[in-house]
Formats: structure tokens, sequence, C-alpha cells
């Protein structure tokens, strides 16, 4: 109620001033509350009670963390495809929880003896309801695991890692067994191809006399320029002879011969369909056939070569890969044994118990015990009606 409302005579209702009905009903609630302290306090006192034997029914756990860092810069001639991501704590986190994982670790800690289950799927959704996985901002990834025995958590911490150590180095030679298989299998393939080329260019050196044609090509033009040089001469010296000599001069009859047997010789290097045989000589008419022919047959048996080649390498590396598994996950902190318990939190257990305790206890004196007591006062009235 405020202070500096003006005076009323006695008997005389003052009038209503604005605001006045919030503050009155906030003084009712603060005067009701502190008339009905004792039942606040007391149902504080009760809940304080129940909490502390909450707190004392719940069993101890113990928590054991071990920590790893993922593989970061993988190559990928030793680690399969789906490892090559930026982050791969993502990858690792599913990995964690994967049935893979669940069951080496239920093995390898006798789980399902433990847990006294008789299904492998009950023992995995034991275990999940007791692991916690987290990655920190550095990519460190976090397996916690929670329980009544602090030996058994420490065991199961560190057989999560044996599990993920030994998915991650199979998952990774699967991987590259797979790939050596692959180029084994393209290595053959191309092994052939190398033989064909090869049987080719030896068939087609056999059939035209020639080993290298850039220098037999090279040769026969040489032989095509000297048979020229030589008839101009011989045809320069019978002009010579000529000039004082009749055509029955034995020296003209002699050099008119050699020239004839000379262009016969350049006019069959020329239009001959094939070699003359033995001579090593190719004819120019079958030169760019024979060169466009080498050329291609070349061609092939290089490329062949080189295919060849680059499998055989990518081959070793996926044998040696097969191996060696290559990167695995760096083991940061290896669970020990938890010095303190990890549960139940028993003051906070308390604490809130006893708030709840005191909101009841506020709940019945600001609303319950009005509403008992306007219930109370309706019959009373009632009662009074009738008997009049």
């Amino acid at each position: 109620m405020k202070l500096d409302a003006p005076l009323q005579p006695a008997g005389v209702n003052a009038p209503p001033v604005a605001g006045d009905e919030t503050e009155i009903d906030l003084f009712r609630i603060f005067v009701r509350a502190l008339h009905g302290y004792k039942t606040v306090l007391a149902s504080a006192f009760a809940g304080a009670v129940i909490s502390v034997l909450i707190g004392l029914s719940l069993a101890k756990t113990y928590t054991a963390q071990a920590v790893f860092l993922p593989p970061g810069n993988l190559d990928a001639a030793q680690t399969s495809s789906f490892v090559l991501r930026d982050d791969p704590s993502d990858l690792y986190m599913g990995m964690l929880g994967s049935r893979s994982v669940a069951d080496s670790v239920i093995d390898e800690v006798h789980l399902m003896d433990i847990f006294h289950t008789k299904s492998r799927m009950q023992a995995r959704a034991a275990l999940a309801g007791q692991s916690k996985f987290s990655v920190s901002k550095n990519s460190l990834i976090s397996i916690m695991i929670t329980t009544g025995d602090p030996v058994l958590s420490t065991d199961i911490a560190n057989a999560y890692l044996d599990a993920l150590y030994k998915l991650n180095g199979e998952m990774s030679t699967s991987a590259s067994t797979h790939r050596r298989q692959f180029f084994e299998s393209q290595l053959e393939i191309e092994k052939n191809t190398l033989n064909d080329a090869e049987i080719s260019l030896k068939q087609m050196q056999e059939k035209t006399g020639m080993v290298l044609p850039e220098g037999e090509a090279q040769a026969g033009l040489s032989a095509t320029v000297r048979l020229q040089e030589s008839i101009e001469d011989a045809e320069a010296r019978l002009a010579s002879i000529k000039t004082g000599s009749t055509d029955q001069n034995p020296q003209v009859i002699m050099l008119q011969a050699q020239i004839d047997a000379l262009k016969s010789q350049l006019h069959q290097q020329q239009v001959s369909s094939h070699a003359t045989p033995g001579t090593g000589i190719p004819s120019t008419a079958n030169m760019p056939a024979i060169m466009l022919d080498y050329v291609r047959k070349s061609r092939d048996l290089k490329e062949s070569e080189a295919l060849y080649e680059s499998l055989n390498q990518q081959y070793e590396r996926s044998r040696l890969a097969a191996l060696d598994p290559g990167p695995q996950l760096e083991i940061v902190d290896r669970a020990i044994l938890p010095e303190h318990k990890s549960g139940p939190p028993r003051t906070l257990i308390v604490l809130e118990g006893t708030g709840l305790g005191a909101l009841l206890g506020l709940l019945q004196v600001l609303l319950i015990a009005p509403y008992r007591r306007l219930v109370r006062r309706y019959f009373e009235v009632s009662s009074q009606i009738h008997a009049r």
C-alpha cells in the first residue's frame, strides 16, 4: 500500500487509486507466504530428506576416458577413398558407433557375460548406453565409458581403441588388395597387347626387309642421287666425245650403253613395286606406304610400352600397400583407472530436491490452502442457508 495515499475519515471508503490493486495483491502474497513459512520449511526439509535417500540409493559410477587423433594427411596409394576427406572425424565417429566395433568390444571384454544378456543386440544396447563419444575443436576424439566398476570402464575404453585400430587396418588392407587385383588384371591385358604390337612390328620388318626405315629411306635417296649424278657425268663425256667422233666410235657406243644401263637402273629404282631382294635399298615407290605402316606400328608399340610401365608401377605400389595398411589413428591417451567416482551427483540431487520441496510448500501455502478455506467457507455458508 502506498505511504503517500490521502487519509480518509473513519467509515468512509477511500476511492481506488490506479496501481493499488497489483501492489496490494503482491503484498498479500508476500504476507501469506510469510505466514506459511513453516509449511514451506517443512516441505523443503521433506524434499531434502527424500533427495538424500535417493542419492544414497543410487550406485556409484566411474568414467574412464581414452583419446585418439584420426589420421590427417593420407596417401591415396595406401588408403582407400573413404578416408580421403578434409576432416575424418565424422568418419571415425561413425566407425565407433558401428556394429563391427561394438561386437569386437563385446568379444574382447566378454560383455555378454558381464551384462548377463542372451543376445548380441541386448549387449550392444547396454554398451551404447554406457558409451559416449565426442570431438574437440582440435579434432581429438574422446571415448568416455561410464559403469559401476572402474576396471570395467577402463577395459571397455581401451577395447574401443583396439577395435577401431583393427577395423581401420582391415578396411585399408581390403581396399589395397582390391586395387592390387584390379591392376594385376589390367597389367595382364596390357601385357598381351604389348606382345601383339611387338609381333606386328617384327612381321612388318621381316616382310619389307627393313629394320630402320628412316636410315634405309635415306640410303635409297642417296642411291638415286648417285645414279643421277653418274648419268649426268656420262652424258657430259658422251657429248664431249661426239664433237670429234661419229656414232660408230667404240667410246661413244660404250658410253651410250653405260648411260642406258644407268637410266634403266634409275627407272627400276623409281617405279619398282618392291625393293630389290638382297640389295637392302627400298624402292622409292613403296617408301611412303612402308614408312606410314612403320610409324603406326612403332607408335602402337610405344603406347603399349608406356601404358604397361605405368600399370606396372601402380601395381607395385598397390602390392606394397596391401602389406602395409598405411597411416593409422594416433592414440593420444589410453584409458587409466579413474581415481574418483563420476556419479551420482548427490549434492546436486539434494539441492534440487530441497528446492523442489520448497516450491511445493509455497504452492501449498499460496494456492491449495486458500482453495481449501474457500471450499470450507462455501459449505459453512450453504449449511447456514439451509438451516434458516
